[in-house]
């Protein structure tokens, strides 16, 4: 499954493993000029090169913003986390609210590009953010969970969605 990540979470993630050392300069060069040949994103690539993977990243994520660790495949998702925060939210920014409690909005998040947004999270929702450090697969999967199954809208739905949002009328 591709990778589903906004570019500022993936450099993000690239920047955090480049301080960490786990990808060289060098190493980064070659990520670049070999994903713009494969297709792929930088990440994608840096994992086909077994330069990184997703425990590493979570790992670094989670030591270096003394964040816990959540494994989504264990949390259930019922009607209430899938109202409290929208979808398209959800899905634009790769973050997903996995439990509730005691007024507490446990989120899990692939990287640290994501900590600008517990102030908006915490006026969306009236709920004080927590935030965990989840692997991006994790995340994805967790997301086509609370979407249904149903992984992207087809570029049908999101031509529909952009002409109701602009009101869009066809010239004739």
């Amino acid at each position: 499954m591709p990778i589903q990540l906004d570019a500022t979470s993936e450099q993000n993630i690239l920047n955090m493993l480049m301080d960490q050392s786990v990808i060289s300069i060098d190493q980064m060069t070659k990520i670049k000029a070999m994903s713009k040949e494969i297709g792929k994103s930088r990440l994608e690539t840096a994992f086909e090169l077994n330069l990184t993977d997703e425990k590493k990243i979570i790992e670094i994520l989670s030591k270096s913003y003394s964040l816990g660790t959540v494994d989504l495949k264990k949390y259930k998702i019922n009607d209430k986390l899938k109202k409290i925060v929208p979808l398209d939210y959800i899905r634009n920014n790769t973050l997903v609210p996995f439990e509730i409690a005691n007024g507490t909005l446990k989120i899990a998040i692939p990287d640290a590009s994501k900590l600008s947004l517990m102030k908006n999270l915490k006026t969306m929702t009236k709920m004080d953010p927590e935030l965990y450090a989840a692997t991006i697969s994790d995340i994805s999967d967790f997301i086509i969970r609370m979407s249904g199954g149903e992984d992207k809208q087809s570029p049908g739905q999101k031509l529909e969605q952009i002409k109701k949002k602009e009101k869009i009328v066809p010239i004739e």
